[in-house]
């Protein structure tokens, strides 16, 4: 059976087809052209029986075949719905065919008012007459304009109504044996029959331009918002989304004067719905498409080329359905493979797709069974869309969230560090005042009428000294930090004796923070006297971490100095001080930050961060260890040579 059949099926699919379930047939045979014996023009009437139908090759028009003179000798019964071109017994189908219907209804009262001939599915053009007469088209069954879509309500006026035997005929031209006639034909009011008809598409209506709207306000929030490419493929696929269920709803003739470019458009909105979905997928999970997704995109801009030059022609639509299937198949099978294969790793991202498809597919299903005629509930696949289209939503809501929080985040940390940078300022202005305090201390005693004393002119001369060395060290470690943030520092590699640099380095910042040598012990723990590596970080990483002691506490400090051959150089600082806070340990290497006392504290607040940058640049790692309120620990492990 060509696949052209499945057509309801694939609207199905895509959960956009409105149109009631198709109404049984039954093979009791009627007398012959009777729809019914008798009617009394009251109420609706089913003409599901008594139909006969007579096939005419090509387009000529018989007039004796919609006369009311019902010679039935070579008609055929019409044994059930739906009726399809290919089924109905018709040997040697000639493409283009016209295959003609016609009843009879005896009516015994006076002819009845405001009443419609309705079938609701036809493909693809019809016309209708009624005792005779052309009451209603749909199409051209004369110039190959088709219409599959449109529901057939043709009103019966009542001066054509006559007593007794009235004659129904339809005419109906197929342009390939898959063309149908899906339900009975029925009598009935013509406002319940349009209401019935606007019931039906009411919720598709409502729920296209839903997606519509909920396509403006991701392609708004795009444009005008932060922009990430997922929100504009989302916005797209939405729109498309809603475009394609508005066409196929009885809002198509608000757009479209000719149903052959409407379906032209309705193909490429479905042609590209895949597509949008996939860049919004890769888009989302920052992934990049594989080959097979490239091939498919290839196969799918050339479907939707082929569409846009003989999408019109009603005679290729089959082919293009039919390709679009296979595509279909072929598109979802990466999709799901790639799904299955990044949902672990990106499952705050694609949870919510899974929910939406968990609510898509069963009214895909129930969808499909209604097609086949296996229930008569209502069409969900609308309303699974817009589930999805929800979930999908949800997950970009979410997504946004995310977005403002991490921006959020980044603005306290920026914050911060603002102040940090502003507490810095503080701290060299404080450094500044006191190299300048020094020096004016110093000048006012050299200068004095009177003879200084030698006590007051040492003690003026060395707290100028000690400023002057502070300032020397914090020009020099700003410019070390500049050089290891950048990656421009040359390392050295010289030998030098560990021992004496670790003393040196002591010496140094004790003399800059003014305290005693008392306060110290170093114990060194190896006999290697001598390593090879770059003296003036190792340095640099003593100096830091003993000044960093001597500046947070008034008790002894323990510093110990080992070797090893597996880890290499071991130097470690112990302090018996405040201790550092256990939320503040993992950021009291970055710049500025700093653990106690700010304000009363001397130093610029970058001295661990160089420490840490200078191990790292040597290959070496730091361990802070702390007791708050007790004690805090720095060991620094340095894979370096020892030199025999």
């Amino acid at each position: 059976m060509p696949i052209f059949r499945l057509l309801p099926v694939l609207f199905a699919v895509i959960g956009l087809v409105g149109c009631d379930a198709p109404g049984g047939g039954s093979d009791k045979q009627t007398q012959a052209g009777r729809c019914s014996q008798s009617w009394n023009g009251v109420g609706a009437l089913a003409l599901q029986q008594g139909w006969r139908y007579f096939v005419v090759r090509g387009k000529r028009q018989d007039r004796a075949l919609i006369s009311t003179v019902f010679n039935d000798n070579s008609w055929k019964t019409v044994s059930g719905w739906p009726l399809i071109f290919e089924n109905i017994g018709v040997r040697n189908y000639k493409e283009g065919s016209t295959v003609y219907l016609r009843c009879q209804i005896d009516l015994v009262s006076r002819p009845p008012d405001n009443l419609a001939f309705v079938v609701k599915r036809v493909a693809f053009a019809d016309e209708f007459y009624f005792n005779g007469n052309l009451v209603g088209a749909t199409g051209s069954v004369d110039q190959d304009r088709s219409d599959i879509e449109k529901p057939r309500i043709y009103s019966l006026p009542g001066h054509l109504w006559q007593p007794g035997l009235n004659t129904f005929a339809l005419r109906v031209r197929g342009l390939h044996p898959s063309a149908y006639v899906w339900t009975e034909p029925r009598l009935i009011n013509e406002l319940q029959a349009r209401e019935s008809v606007f019931r039906g598409e009411i919720s598709q209506i409502i729920f296209s331009y839903v997606y519509i709207l909920v396509a403006a306000f991701f392609l708004f929030f795009f444009v005008f918002s932060y922009r990430q490419v997922q929100n504009l493929f989302f916005a797209l696929f939405c729109f498309n989304l809603g475009l394609y269920n508005l066409i196929r709803s009885s809002q198509r003739y608000l757009f479209f004067d000719s149903f052959e470019l409407s379906w032209q458009v309705e193909l490429l909105l479905l042609f590209s719905l895949p597509i949008l979905f996939s860049e919004y997928y890769h888009r989302l999970l920052e992934i990049k498409r594989n080959v097979f997704f490239k091939i498919l995109y290839g196969l799918y801009a050339l479907l939707i080329l082929v569409t846009i030059i003989s999408g019109q022609n009603a005679r290729h639509w089959t082919y293009l359905v039919n390709l679009n299937l296979g595509l279909l198949v072929l598109f979802a099978t990466p999709l799901a493979i790639s799904f299955y294969k990044h949902y672990k790793t990106h499952y705050s991202r694609l949870r919510f797709l899974l929910y939406g498809f968990m609510g898509l597919f069963p009214a895909i299903l129930l969808d499909i069974a209604a097609t086949m005629e296996l229930h008569s509930l209502p069409r969900l696949t609308v309303y699974g869309f817009f589930f999805f289209l929800a979930a999908v939503s949800m997950q970009l809501s979410h997504s946004v969230l995310e977005l403002y929080q991490q921006i959020d985040s980044q603005e306290k940390e920026l914050r911060q560090l603002e102040k940090r940078r502003t507490r810095s300022m503080y701290n060299l202005s404080n450094k500044f005042n006191t190299i300048i305090t020094g020096l004016k201390s110093w000048l006012q005693t050299a200068l004095s009428d009177s003879s200084p004393s030698k006590k007051s002119a040492a003690k003026a001369g060395e707290t100028l000294q000690q400023s002057v060395h502070a300032l020397e060290n914090l020009v020099r470690d700003s410019s070390l930090l500049v050089l290891l943030e950048n990656q421009d520092y040359n390392r050295r590699n010289v030998v030098f004796a560990i021992d004496n640099l670790c003393q040196q380095s002591i010496q140094k910042a004790l003399r800059v923070s003014g305290q005693p040598a008392s306060r110290v012990t170093l114990d060194i723990q190896t006999a290697v006297r001598e390593i090879q590596t770059d003296p003036d970080l190792i340095e640099t990483i003593i100096y830091h971490l003993v000044e960093n002691a001597l500046l947070y506490t008034l008790g002894d400090i323990q510093i110990q100095l080992n070797y090893n051959a597996v880890s290499g150089l071991i130097f470690s600082v112990r302090d018996e001080g405040p201790g550092i806070e256990a939320d503040k340990v993992a950021t009291i290497t970055q710049k500025f930050v700093r653990a106690h006392n700010e304000r009363n504290i001397a130093g610029s607040g970058i001295g661990l961060s160089i420490c840490e940058l200078a191990l790292q640049h040597l290959g070496g790692s730091l361990t802070i260890d702390s007791g708050g309120g007790f004690y805090s620990e720095f060991l620094c492990t340095i894979p370096v040579e020892a030199v025999q």
